[in-house]
């Protein structure tokens, strides 16, 4: 028997099998970027897109989200994200404000904390929030294809 649980303990041990090997960060307090979120959130809206250092992709998100009849400073909560900083968790945010729709410009799910790996430009439900999930602002602007596919889901989400 002895044997038995020796050889049980070697061959499943969830440690050396690999299962728990992710990186593990911490994130930072909502407060520390709470200054970073603008917008009355009024439609329950949540915008973050990656910040190019171009103020030509300020622009942009304004004209995609007016497109659909939103405005940008009063339906959304917009956090405008530096890759030289901390994510918060989007629970952090959610617990926070009032959120039914996330639009995630050129930011990935494992940025937010979230572990799903959603396709780009199609919207998801999970954890009673639909998700957004696309490339970067500049990347959408030089892609007709990629700008005709957030257009569609824009659509379908906001004009439908």
């Amino acid at each position: 028997m002895l044997k038995f649980y020796k050889k049980l303990k070697t061959e499943n041990n969830i440690l050396k099998t690999g299962y728990l090997d992710y990186k593990i960060f911490v994130a930072p307090e909502l407060g520390e970027i709470s200054n970073a979120l603008t917008g009355e959130n009024k439609r329950h809206i949540f915008v973050a897109y990656l910040d190019e250092k171009n103020p030509e992709m300020d622009a942009y998100i304004e004209k995609i989200i007016s497109a659909a009849k939103i405005h940008l400073s009063t339906d959304c909560l917009l956090l405008k994200y530096s890759d030289d900083k901390s994510m918060p968790s989007l629970s952090q945010i959610v617990h926070k404000n009032t959120i039914q729709f996330a639009l995630l410009f050129g930011i990935s799910p494992r940025d937010f904390g979230l572990n799903i790996t959603p396709p780009q430009y199609m919207p998801i439900q999970f954890n009673g929030l639909t998700f957004l999930f696309t490339d970067k602002l500049s990347v959408i602007n030089a892609s007709t294809e990629k700008r005709k596919a957030l257009w569609d889901c824009i659509k379908t989400l906001f004009l439908d």
